[in-house]
């Protein structure tokens, strides 16, 4: 009896954590961010639209009154995956960043089963926890380079772990083609590898 308790109290658990993902990402693209409210999302997407007008990848901008005109060096990963993406709706925009963020909730169900042995639902729990975390809960739907850059950090992190655990070579490849992906993302992951290097 108890063991088929703890069954249903995990099932109830891990429906609400769903509930709440779907909640979070639903209300943010449809009430909160259903266009540009934010400097950096209007800056993302009129650079974008730039560059493909342009085509280059740092644009010539002309943001201020006096015509003065400006090149931006904005994340290049992010601003050529929204280049065919710029003209679309910001909800629709908005969609694909969220879609980001659940590959990588999806890449922590993985490793925490495959690598680590976790139970299916002790996975699926990580992912949901990983999705609720108060930067995911805040940022969620956001446009800005932070989940593309988190997705290929949680790769990197994989592939160590993958050859830390008896894995070819070819997983130090992977993790430093995961890595120069995360830094062409955002530059600031730069600060979490020198945090984590020395481990």
């Amino acid at each position: 009896m108890t063991g088929d308790a703890g069954i249903v109290a995990t099932g109830w658990l891990l429906a609400w954590l769903a509930a709440g993902v779907i909640f979070l990402q639903a209300w943010r693209i449809v009430r909160v961010n259903s266009r540009p409210a934010l400097g950096d999302a209007f800056t993302y997407l009129r650079t974008a639209r730039e560059m493909r007008r342009q085509r280059r990848l740092f644009p010539e901008l002309c943001f201020y009154h006096t015509g003065e005109r400006e090149l931006l060096q904005l994340p290049p990963l992010l601003m050529a995956l929204l280049v065919p993406v710029a003209e679309l709706p910001y909800a629709l925009v908005l969609s694909l960043a969220a879609a980001v963020d659940l590959l990588t909730a999806l890449l922590v169900a993985g490793v925490g089963h495959f690598l680590f042995g976790l139970e299916p639902w002790r996975a699926l729990l990580a992912a949901l926890l990983f999705l609720l975390t108060p930067i995911n809960a805040i940022m969620t739907a956001s446009l800005t380079p932070r989940g593309l850059a988190l997705f290929w950090f949680t790769a990197f992190v994989a592939a160590l772990s993958a050859y830390v655990a008896g894995g070819s070579a070819a997983w130090i490849l992977a993790g430093g083609a995961a890595v120069a992906l995360a830094l062409l993302s955002q530059r600031m992951v730069t600060q979490i590898l020198v945090l984590v290097t020395p481990l």
